[in-house]
């Protein structure tokens, strides 16, 4: 039986969040929190199991095949085509009458588009999906969800003989499969598909997140070019969850009324957190070429400024929220300078670690936090994109 394992992390954003979206450079990190989607072949339907979320999607494949061909979608492996609102509204129908449901996910949604695109024979499969970032907080769980979906769907296509896969290499993974060793064009290709998923999911991403969760690593992006960045060993993240929920969607969005009301004030404003990321890169490369040692104390003390100034901005542009200033001010007591990071208006704060942050004031700070109801994590970033694992 063909079976295959995807394991695809979070991110955060150190710098340059909403610019991004207006052409801006951003500069993200994958974090040490991965979502797994095991995949393999069943009888004759598809069946998707969310048990973090306790649901479960299942189709014959008639179904499905007769979906598509309402839907005149036509499979390409290559070059995603747009999903169309009638297409988006008419799966959104079809989840909904099928499985008796209120309202459809968008992950569903998604996957579905994605499953219809990229196969020219529907296969029957059983796909399964797990996750340890926490939804809707800006640690890019929906775009760990689209990598692992992509490569999936991708890399299954190719064993069925569809095109050629990469050859394995030894390593075993998940149920001592195989791992892949994917090639630089099999990740462009599943993060393309993945950046479709993404657009289903929240209208106009950037194609940030669901880049650093295929290639991993510490990457600038801006306007769908990336460029690695000098490694973070030796600096890790305090992650506060303050549990306020937040659609990002609904936050991009408000950021571009805006622009559109106030381009004199706004522009300028994109322009500064652009001047701030591009600091923070020449910074991290600085500091890494000095091994990010104590000997770096002043280009730590810049990346704290930075912290501080893309924050600001971003309380300007009406992303921030009371429960991310409380985590600023609170951190601030113990001299750990915090942001929020991804869309803003809730979900998670980040705060920069480095060899001159003493573990008291780490504890200290976490101990505070807790006592308002927030959840810490110390995370390492930086870390792998998509690894893939196969029984063939």
């Amino acid at each position: 039986m063909v079976e295959l394992s995807i394991s695809a992390p979070g991110k955060v954003i150190l710098y340059g969040e909403h610019a991004v979206v207006f052409g801006k450079t951003a500069l993200a990190v994958s974090i040490d929190l991965r979502t797994k989607l095991h995949l393999k072949e069943t009888g004759d339907s598809l069946t998707v199991n969310f048990p973090d979320l306790n649901k479960v999607y299942s189709w014959k494949l008639e179904e499905l095949d007769e979906l598509r061909q309402r839907l005149c979608v036509d499979p390409n492996h290559d070059t995603p085509e747009p999903c169309t609102q009638e297409i988006l509204a008419y799966i959104q129908n079809f989840v909904s009458t099928t499985c008796d449901v209120d309202k459809s996910d968008a992950g569903i949604v998604g996957f579905i588009y994605l499953y219809l695109s990229i196969f020219t024979s529907l296969p029957a499969i059983s796909v399964h999906v797990t996750s340890d970032i926490p939804i809707g907080a800006g640690l890019g769980s929906s775009a760990a969800l689209s990598v692992c979906s992509a490569g999936g769907l991708y890399l299954h296509s190719k064993q069925r003989g569809d095109i050629q896969i990469s050859e394995t290499i030894t390593e075993s993974g998940p149920r001592d499969l195989n791992q892949l060793d994917l090639s630089s064009e099999e990740k462009n290709k599943i993060s393309e598909w993945a950046f479709m998923f993404e657009k289903i999911m929240h209208g106009t991403p950037s194609g940030v997140d669901n880049s650093v969760s295929t290639f991993g690593g510490v990457l600038a992006y801006r306007s769908g070019r990336m460029s690695p960045v000098s490694d973070l060993s030796g600096v890790d993240v305090l992650l506060v969850n303050t549990h306020v929920p937040r659609n990002t969607r609904e936050l991009v969005s408000s950021v571009r009324t805006k622009f559109s009301q106030f381009p004199k004030v706004i522009g300028p404003m994109l322009d500064a957190i652009e001047r701030v990321s591009q600091t923070a890169i020449t910074t991290l490369q600085t500091s890494a070429n000095k091994g990010f040692t104590l000997d770096c104390l002043e280009e730590f003390k810049t990346l704290e400024h930075l912290i501080d100034i893309n924050h600001g901005i971003l309380t300007g542009l009406g992303v921030s929220h009371p429960a991310l200033s409380k985590v600023v001010e609170i951190t601030a007591t113990h001299k750990i300078h915090a942001k929020l990071t991804g869309a803003g208006g809730g979900g998670f704060a980040l705060g920069l670690i480095h060899p001159h942050i003493h573990r008291s004031q780490v504890d200290g700070a976490r101990e505070d936090l807790h006592e308002l109801g927030y959840t810490c994590y110390e995370i390492s970033i930086g870390g792998n994109g998509i690894q893939a694992w196969s029984t063939t």
